[in-house]
């Protein structure tokens, strides 16, 4: 019986484990470019050319200082703190780099109540924005956060003209105590992708082996 369930536990951690690989064998492909021709950065000029689009792309996220997890290493770093955002439009994919700055955002109001703002506390905030021109039409963006594992994949219709915006907004876990509010603290749970205003449907999300960070302080 001892042996059957020693069997058991073995087999639920590989599927785990693999299941925790999967993304991350779906980022580093994403990761090379099967295609060159999609899109190009920082267009030169004025308008877009009739049947291409100018679209300004954001993103971010805040994570908390280093050494706020109970296993990390809490030795401060001299390099500039930055944080890796891949995209992948049809094939064609682009790994930028979004700049950090510490952050602080108080954690209770001016009345003494707990601040419901997912960015209340001290952290590091990455923030990236970039313009690209491609055709216009519908196209696959996968966005993908490398060292968190984080993949998500979109199908999104860009109308030619003037330009517009494709924004990432990061959407975290909450505490459990003593609210549930969302916090930066607790890591990303997904990212919204909004343009122009309008939320757009995940076709495919995974969290991947970021979803296995444990031991985290619950305040």
């Amino acid at each position: 019986m001892k042996k059957l369930i020693h069997i058991m536990i073995a087999l639920i951690v590989v599927f785990l484990l693999d299941g925790c690989l999967l993304p991350t064998k779906e980022i580093a492909r994403m990761t090379n470019s099967t295609r060159t021709d999609v899109f190009v950065e920082d267009p030169a000029g004025g308008k877009a050319q009739v049947g291409f689009v100018d679209l300004v792309i954001k993103a971010s996220i805040k994570n908390p200082v280093k050494g706020y997890y109970l296993l990390e290493a809490k030795t401060p770093s001299r390099e500039k703190p930055s944080c890796p955002f891949l995209l992948n439009i049809d094939g064609q994919a682009v790994l930028w780099t979004g700049d950090g700055q510490e952050e602080t955002v108080p954690l209770y109001d001016e009345h003494g109540k707990t601040n419901r703002d997912p960015d209340a506390g001290v952290g590091i905030k990455y923030r990236l924005e970039k313009k690209i021109r491609l055709a216009a039409g519908l196209h696959k963006f996968v966005f993908a956060l490398p060292n968190k594992d984080y993949l998500s994949e979109f199908k999104i219709f860009l109308n030619e003209g003037e330009a517009q915006m494709l924004e990432f907004m990061p959407r975290y876990r909450y505490k459990t105590y003593p609210f549930r509010i969302p916090t930066f603290l607790k890591g990303i749970e997904r990212y919204d992708v909004v343009l122009n205003g309008q939320v757009v449907p995940a076709v495919v999300t995974d969290l991947g082996s970021y979803g296995f960070t444990v031991l985290l302080p619950d305040f």
